[in-house]
């Protein structure tokens, strides 16, 4: 005779023991929820968690994305001026070097440090703002290049005084408008420190202070 688990009542239950029943039913049902309300708890929770890492690399994304664009893009001579700064014995410390002040950053191409012979001059310590001068009209390039210049000068004044700023340029540049009547003029006047290098080479072949 074939053994059964299937168990057989011969009578019909009493009300005691249908709410008992339905009291067991209801406890295996919650310890054990079936497996359709297990896969949407589960999804609930990682809909949760991807939200939250979601968000957080939008809040980082955004910050990367303010900071990028307030930096200006780098000048065409950035890297030749870095390289000549190098091969005249400067290390550049700041890419670039940033100047806050009144709760506003300003961003200047280049900061650099040589330590000197003279003991008690202390190392020396320069910002270098690059321009190229490749517009039609270089009259403008001077004019936007001298309005930066007097800007960045104004703020290390007050932040550091013991910096001083160079105009990088090209030495076309200088040989070309720096040189007449007009840009000396200018240079004088406002007593611009320029910076004169060669492109070509990579080289500094002049300080002017």
């Amino acid at each position: 005779m074939e053994r059964s688990d299937r168990v057989f009542r011969g009578r019909r239950l009493t009300p005691e023991e249908i709410t008992r029943d339905e009291e067991i039913r209801r406890r295996v049902q919650d310890e054990f929820p079936p497996l359709e309300t297990g896969l949407h708890a589960c999804s609930a929770f990682l809909s949760a968690e991807s939200g939250q890492v979601i968000e957080t690399f939008r809040d980082t994304t955004q910050s990367l994305s303010s900071v990028i664009s307030a930096m200006p893009a780098k000048n065409l001579y950035h890297d030749v001026v870095a390289h000549a700064l190098t091969a005249d014995g400067w290390t550049i410390t700041d890419d670039p070097l940033t100047l806050s002040y009144g709760g506003k950053d300003l961003f200047v191409d280049l900061g650099a440090e040589r330590s000197t012979l003279a003991a008690e001059r202390g190392g020396e310590k320069i910002a270098v703002e690059v321009q190229s001068f490749l517009n039609p009209s270089p009259v403008r390039d001077l004019e936007e290049a001298v309005g930066q210049y007097n800007i960045y000068q104004t703020v290390l004044a007050e932040t550091e005084p013991d910096r001083q700023l160079y105009l990088a340029v090209a030495n076309r540049v200088y040989e070309g408008l720096l040189s007449d009547r007009f840009g000396q003029l200018i240079v004088t006047r406002l007593q611009l420190r320029i910076l004169v290098f060669d492109e070509q080479i990579e080289r500094i072949v002049q300080w002017i202070k």
